[in-house]
C-alpha cells in the first residue's frame, strides 16, 4: 500500500496527517457535504458540457419553433433564460462559498496545529543546544560560552515579542500609494 523507501517515522507522519484529515471529514455538515458536492460538480468540465448543451439546445428549440411559425417558449433575447442562469448563479455562488467558510475554518485548524508543533519543535531545539552547550562546557569546549548566537538561541522563545516586531516590520515595508499628480 505505502512507499516501502519511506521510513517508518514518515510513514507514521503521513497516516497521522490523514488521520486528522478523515476526522475533518467526518465533522462536516449534512450542508457543509452536499455544498462540498456541489462545489465539485461546478467546478468540472462535465458541468461546463452540459451548460454548452443546455445554451445549445434552448437556442436552437427556440429558434426552431420560430422558424416552423410558433412562438418560441422564451423566444429571442431569452428573457427566461436568463432569469434561470441569474438565479442558478445566486444559489451556485452560495454553495462555494458554504464550501469556502468550511475550507477557511480547516486553514485555520490546520495553521494552529502547525503553531503547536513549531512551538513544540523550537522548545525541543532550545532543550538540545542547552544539553549540548552543558555537554561543552563539561569537556572544556569554549565555543558555548563565548558563541553570542548559541547563547541567544538557548532562551526560550517569547512568541509575543516575534508577533509585534514582525508586524511592526511588516507594517513599515507595506507598499503604500504615491499621490497621484494631474497633468493638464
Amino acid at each position: 500500500m505505502g512507499n516501502p523507501h519511506l521510513p517508518a517515522s514518515t510513514k507514521r507522519s503521513i497516516d497521522s496527517v490523514a488521520e486528522i484529515e478523515k476526522e475533518f471529514r467526518a465533522q462536516r455538515s449534512i450542508v457543509d457535504r452536499i455544498s462540498d458536492r456541489i462545489t465539485a460538480f461546478i467546478g468540472s468540465i462535465t458541468f461546463v458540457i452540459l451548460h454548452l448543451l443546455w445554451f445549445v439546445v434552448w437556442v436552437a428549440l427556440n429558434y426552431a419553433m420560430a422558424a416552423a411559425g410558433f412562438t418560441g417558449f422564451d423566444p429571442y433575447p431569452f428573457i427566461f433564460l436568463n432569469l434561470a442562469l441569474s438565479m442558478e448563479a445566486v444559489l451556485l455562488s452560495t454553495f462555494v462559498l458554504i464550501t469556502q467558510n468550511r475550507q477557511s475554518r480547516q486553514a485555520e485548524q490546520w495553521a494552529h496545529l502547525d503553531l503547536q508543533i513549531n512551538l513544540l519543535a523550537e522548545r525541543e531545539s532550545t532543550r538540545v543546544l542547552r544539553l549540548l552547550a552543558a555537554i561543552c562546557n563539561h569537556l572544556g569546549v569554549d565555543a558555548a560560552k563565548t558563541d553570542r548566537e548559541l547563547q541567544d538561541l538557548t532562551k526560550p522563545t517569547q512568541v509575543k515579542p516575534l508577533v509585534e516586531q514582525l508586524e511592526k516590520t511588516l507594517a513599515s515595508t507595506e507598499v503604500r500609494p504615491t499621490p497621484q499628480t494631474h497633468h493638464k
